[in-house]
């Protein structure tokens, strides 16, 4: 496993571990289910948090990892591809495993790609290292699609999910098929995951919008396209009860970037001279592309044209005539037009900064519903059981981040309804769009000390006298934010404190 030494584990993790190791001591000696049990979810809890992306065959799930990554990786085509599932995380170097033998890049791409090598290889896993910054947060599984031709590929996948504390759902279309319906219904109902899946732990992405772009009407931007698309998905019931929200992605243009190299830019940057009108007319399809009278070699071209597609052939050359003159200015517009920045970002506020948060309410909930009645004829060893358990599930109830933490769950599985101006202002203050006190006030980095405490102060006040404590939904986010503002104060105070002392 990759080592995440700057990644301390957080205060809440660490009284669900004492609270877990304090059941197991007082369960009667012998192996038991409740024993069983109780060890697999505090193993759960020590290992890292993993975000499992799947959905329906030929959505573009293993682009994705490639394009998250920033890495050339995984096998992809516009054929099912993946059959077995592939770990990947953080490690100083980068190191391949087929199950547990050492394997090249190329040796990866050809065992994963079922056509090449398919099933017949025997290999359950790969696994994957590397120094990506991302996965200083998460680990991430590509899986198999769902609904494939081969029903191993289900079974692979859900037992995947059952390491997963998040999910990131692939989704291709604007209006959901019936089968990425039944796979939302699938991942809501918690089958094969560590327990139902919502909101606070699911979130969708829209991939592959390079194709609604035309040639036709070169000034169409796909991701907008693709925005009205996501928001037409969360309309629907079964995406709105499960999904935070939709991203819709370029990621093919995505995945082209972060493999870009000198010889590309030199392709392109020759492209880029062509007469435009002669350049998206060859741009209609990525054959047509290849044969057209342009400069470049036709199997340059080509493969060009697979990777960026003519969306993205059309983007870096327009971006090179307008200034961009160099490999890494050329990868990061490209990057930053494909809409995986955010997406990014989200990953590592929404997950990966709540990694610990995440873990301990989904455990708290499963070691809540475990019934002792069978495990002792003993009733004060059930008692003893009984009370420990109950500190367990007392979490939630006594630590600050856990019941502000359940409210956001509430809040965004609806059941709260709340004023989106007041839903949003808990939703910063909770730590949204990051942890930082300015970020939690929507503040600059550098906003001085007084100004962040009379900010909270301010906050704090208006939160107490807001005429929203007569609605019942609204009381209990007013007071979470209040919490929230409270301890934000007394940090403040504490820092300026120190530093007026000269510690």
């Amino acid at each position: 496993m990759g080592s995440v030494p700057e990644l301390a584990v957080s205060a809440v993790r660490v009284r669900a571990e004492q609270a877990l190791a304090a059941v197991l001591e007082r369960l009667p000696a012998g192996p038991s289910v409740l024993r069983r049990t109780l060890d697999l979810e505090a193993e759960a809890l020590r290992g890292a948090m993993t975000v499992a992306v799947a959905g329906m065959v030929s959505t573009g799930k293993s682009t994705l990892v490639n394009a998250l990554l920033g890495a050339d990786l995984l096998a992809t085509g516009f054929r099912p591809v993946t059959y077995v599932p592939a770990l990947l995380l953080y490690g100083d170097l980068q190191t391949i495993r087929a199950d547990r033998k050492v394997i090249t890049i190329e040796e990866l791409r050809a065992l994963s790609d079922r056509e090449t090598a398919g099933p017949q290889t025997g290999i359950r896993k790969f696994e994957i290292e590397g120094p990506w910054p991302a996965l200083r947060w998460f680990d991430l599984i590509d899986t198999p699609g769902f609904g494939s031709a081969y029903d191993a590929d289900d079974s692979r996948t859900l037992a995947e999910l059952v390491r997963a504390d998040a999910v990131v759902a692939v989704l291709k279309t604007a209006n959901l098929s019936a089968d990425e319906a039944a796979v939302l219904r699938r991942f809501q109902a918690g089958e094969g995951a560590r327990g139902p899946l919502s909101p606070i732990s699911c979130l969708g992405v829209l991939t592959m919008l390079e194709g609604r772009w035309q040639p036709e009407t070169p000034e169409l931007d796909p991701l907008r396209v693709g925005e009205r698309d996501a928001q037409q998905i969360m309309k629907q019931p079964e995406a709105a009860r499960l999904l935070l929200r939709v991203f819709p992605v370029c990621s093919m243009v995505g995945a082209a970037a972060a493999t870009l190299d000198e010889t590309d830019f030199g392709d392109l940057e020759e492209l880029s001279k062509a007469p435009v009108r002669v350049l998206l007319k060859s741009l209609i399809t990525v054959e047509k592309f290849g044969g057209a009278e342009l400069p470049v070699s036709s199997e340059r071209r080509l493969a060009l044209g697979h990777r960026f597609r003519p969306y993205g052939i059309h983007l870096a050359c327009g971006l090179i005539r307008d200034g961009v003159d160099s490999v890494e200015q050329l990868r990061t517009e490209l990057d930053a037009r494909s809409g995986l920045p955010e997406l990014r970002s989200l990953l590592v506020n929404h997950f990966g900064r709540r990694r610990d948060l995440l873990k301990v309410t989904r455990v708290v909930t499963r070691v809540s519903a475990l019934n002792t009645d069978d495990l002792s004829a003993d009733a004060r060893e059930r008692f003893a059981v009984d009370s420990a358990l109950r500190r367990v599930a007392d979490l939630v109830r006594d630590d600050q981040d856990l019941a502000e933490y359940e409210v956001l769950t509430r809040l965004y599985d609806g059941r709260l309804v709340v004023p989106e101006d007041l839903a949003q202002e808990f939703r910063r203050a909770a730590g949204e769009h990051g942890a930082s006190v300015a970020d939690r006030l929507n503040l600059t980095p550098s906003t001085p000390l007084a100004v962040l405490e009379a900010t909270a102060l301010d906050r704090l006040a208006a939160s107490r006298d807001s005429l929203l404590v007569l609605d019942p939904h609204a009381v209990s986010v007013l007071r979470a934010i209040e919490r929230r503002y409270e301890l934000i104060v007394h940090r403040v105070r504490t820092a300026r404190a120190l530093l007026e002392d000269g510690i």
